[in-house]
């Protein structure tokens, strides 16, 4: 684990000690490359074994503020977008996206009630401070495990930049429901979309950026 990791797993433990996950490969390994997941507080686990009976795709590991911005760069996030950051957390992909990128609206979609309830209240204290209306940012519970939900409907309806931070495993699963949006920029951060290719890759703080522009499932030249 380099010294970014174990920063980032820091500052989960320190800063979200009653409600926080960490990636299966650090929660199950005790002996990966030096982490020793038994040193961590019994009430951090307990929380952590709670969000991972709700976490049906991944658990959650929050981008530094950072890379959520090269993720919106990569995508050429602007005023004209609507972005859906899928897996939204705390929210911050989606005011980063408002505030630094102006997108004409954000919406985070998350299966955990309690990270809805969060990010309602960080945008809450940031729109009743400043000239942003409140409706630029919403948060949609659902479980996108479900290719039926309603969310994805809407997905291919109003969005043109779709982010997301899975696990190599959740965007197995995601890929065929990913696969009929059409005409959407994607970009995943960390692992790749099977068998997609991708338009273009960064680099932040050893995180891959991924950038798939998509037209649809009849077209088979991101493949």
């Amino acid at each position: 684990m380099n010294n970014f990791q174990q920063k980032i797993i820091a500052g989960i433990v320190r800063d979200r000690s009653k409600h926080s996950f960490i990636t299966c490969r650090f929660r199950h390994n005790n002996n990966h490359d030096g982490f020793d997941s038994s040193r961590l507080d019994p009430s951090l686990i307990s929380a952590m074994d709670s969000g991972m009976e709700v976490a049906s795709l991944s658990p959650y590991l929050p981008v530094p503020h950072s890379v959520a911005r090269c993720m919106l760069e990569l995508a050429e996030a602007g005023p004209q977008d609507v972005h859906y950051e899928l897996g939204s957390g705390d929210g911050r992909v989606n005011r980063c996206a408002v505030q630094a990128f102006g997108v004409a609206k954000s919406v985070g979609v998350e299966i955990d009630p309690f990270w809805i309830q969060r990010s309602k209240q960080e945008w809450k204290k940031i729109w009743e401070s400043s000239n942003l209306d409140n409706n630029r940012i919403t948060y949609i519970q659902a479980d996108l495990m479900n290719p039926r939900h309603a969310v994805w409907q809407s997905m291919q309806n109003e969005s043109t930049i779709i982010t997301m931070y899975f696990v190599a495993n959740a965007l197995e699963m995601l890929e065929p429901s990913l696969r009929k949006l059409k005409n959407k920029k994607i970009v995943a951060c960390g692992y790749p979309i099977p068998n997609w290719t991708p338009e273009k890759i960064d680099v932040k703080y050893g995180l891959e950026l991924r950038l798939y522009p998509t037209v649809g499932i009849q077209d088979e030249s991101i493949l």
